[in-house]
């Protein structure tokens, strides 16, 4: 086999690069897709991937401890409602804690979502709003690498059982 060709699995033989896309996501030969996988494998050890979902909790919780603050004392113009806002956050904190990997991407999204609409009623960044906002968004894109790196690598009861 020539290198740089593409193939599936199955048929042996060469396919399309949009076959190639569908079936991996990615556009490289399956023998760099291996490859790459125990390089991040080998990258993120248990201890690391604990550390990501600690980030991405950890992030959340003063998120939502800081937003009920505010409400509490009615700074920044928040009020009542945005209690709300702070018990979504402390559940998606707890939801990353216990290793949920929804919770971990709908804290970045609803962190994202929450940035859009500043801006588009008129909010402008200064350098510490947009070091917290970049800071946040690593942390919680740490917290979704950690949840799928522990979620990858349990194993399920019925392999644990199962004899060599």
């Amino acid at each position: 086999m020539v290198p740089g060709h593409y193939t599936s699995g199955a048929e042996g033989g060469a396919s399309s690069p949009k076959d190639q896309v569908k079936r991996v996501g990615l556009l490289m030969p399956r023998n760099q897709i291996k490859s790459s996988e125990r390089a991040i494998r080998k990258m993120l050890d248990d201890a690391t991937a604990a550390r990501f979902v600690k980030c991405g909790w950890i992030a959340a919780a003063v998120a939502g401890a800081l937003t009920a603050v505010c409400a509490f004392l009615r700074i920044y113009g928040l009020n009542g409602f945005n209690f709300i806002d702070a018990a979504l956050l402390l559940a998606m904190a707890y939801g990353i804690y216990r290793q949920s990997r929804v919770c971990a991407i709908l804290a970045l999204a609803y962190d994202l979502a929450q940035q859009a609409f500043l801006l588009a009623h008129g909010r402008r960044f200064d350098f510490f709003g947009l070091f917290v906002t970049i800071a946040f968004i690593v942390l919680y894109s740490l917290g979704i690498v950690g949840t799928f790196t522990m979620h990858s690598r349990r194993r399920s009861p019925a392999a644990a059982q199962a004899p060599p």
